[in-house]
């Protein structure tokens, strides 16, 4: 093993990815790009264990999951019993991440590969949304079409959403828009990770996003920090968000939010 993958194994997650995102470029060295993408990997592994078990205790709290902007991506097979989106990776999944950074590179012009976290969780964990709410939730946490009237306005508790293959691809679809990059003005151009905390909710709302290029191994994920805190990373966000039981928005509602729920969903997840 090498010497990231060592201190994230022996427990030491946190100082691992500062580690590996001091980096910068070296990250996909030939000294450490292997060592990077192994932790990433795990990293990965850990997270898409973590999401199971929410899953599961969700569905044991009566959870009502909601659809998500890709729901209508898919058939109707490839939604599981709980109205969950969560497509798996399919096979040959490396050489379709290879096809898209070649094929990013053609638009953008900037040839550069995926940061080594966001390859990894299109590789070892798909497509996820953890959108919906409790019906003992008040206020609730999602927006659904069929409320009675008089139910509480939404909270934005961020629910977890992942971008696999399909939603990266969707996301780089707009490279090819002329007028889209033309509006970017010399701003880098982003890749789709998830909606943001408006659109989690089945409101109006953007996205949250990786620049691009993004020479790091775990890139900042712009709209995901909490109001008046500094921004996060992609790995730094899922790891508040298990913390939070998949719900890290419950932090800017502390006198709403269901500690006891929070409490069950977060309990013993796999550190990263």
């Amino acid at each position: 093993m090498g010497a990231h993958l060592d201190q994230f194994m022996d427990g030491e997650h946190v100082e691992a990815w500062d580690r590996l995102r001091a980096l910068g470029p070296a990250a996909f060295s030939e000294d450490f790009a292997e060592d990077a993408r192994s932790v990433a990997a795990e990293t990965a592994r850990r997270v898409d264990a973590n999401i199971d078990q929410i899953v599961g205790r969700l569905t044991r709290i009566g959870y009502r999951f909601g659809s998500s902007y890709t729901y209508n991506k898919y058939r109707p097979e490839q939604v599981d019993e709980y109205g969950l989106v969560r497509k798996r990776p399919s096979r040959g999944i490396r050489k379709s991440l290879e096809r898209l950074e070649a094929r990013i590179g053609r638009m953008t012009g900037n040839v550069a590969p995926l940061p080594h976290i966001v390859w990894a969780l299109a590789e070892h964990v798909g497509d996820v949304s953890l959108r919906g709410s409790a019906d003992r939730w008040s206020p609730p946490t999602y927006r659904f079409m069929d409320r009675p009237p008089g139910v509480p306005t939404e909270v934005y508790a961020d629910p977890l959403e992942i971008a696999g293959l399909e939603q990266l691809k969707f996301g780089v679809s707009y490279f090819s828009d002329k007028e889209f990059m033309a509006d970017l003005d010399g701003t880098k151009p982003c890749l789709l990770f998830a909606s943001d905390v408006e659109g989690k909710a089945n409101h109006s709302g953007g996205t949250q996003e990786i620049e691009w290029p993004s020479w790091t191994a775990d890139p900042v994920l712009r709209y995901a920090a909490r109001h008046g805190r500094p921004p996060l990373t992609v790995v730094q966000y899922l790891r508040e968000s298990f913390q939070w039981g998949g719900f890290p928005g419950f932090a800017d509602y502390p006198d709403t939010a269901p500690t006891a729920d929070i409490e069950f969903l977060a309990a013993d997840l796999e550190p990263i």
